[in-house]
């Protein structure tokens, strides 16, 4: 569906320009390009993958970075590309989306 796939864009596009715009040093504006284009995806197949993709990809940023500190190979104010980590949460909601979303779905 056009239309859903495009607001699964917007959506996405805009969430990441209010991060980028409350803090441009922590969220760079090549995130917020590549929102729009993986909610232009997620949003084809579901508005929940697109959430799902989203949240995957801060998960994982989060538990590198976590691991990356602990390790002591990167400080707090390290910057770490984020792109990959939405690439991997929007390949894992393409591939595990309807799967991980029917764990929290009513049966």
């Amino acid at each position: 569906n056009l239309q859903r796939a495009l607001v699964g864009a917007v959506g996405a596009w805009v969430f990441f320009l209010l991060l980028h715009l409350v803090s441009p040093r922590g969220m760079g504006f090549g995130d917020v390009r590549l929102s729009f284009l993986l909610g232009l995806f997620l949003g084809w197949l579901d508005l929940r993958h697109v959430f799902l993709g989203i949240f995957v990809g801060f998960l994982l940023g989060s538990i590198v970075g976590i691991v990356l500190m602990v390790l002591r190979r990167r400080g707090r104010k390290d910057h770490i590309p984020f792109g990959p980590f939405l690439a991997a949460g929007s390949v894992i909601a393409v591939l595990f989306g309807s799967t991980i979303l029917g764990w929290y779905s009513p049966s």
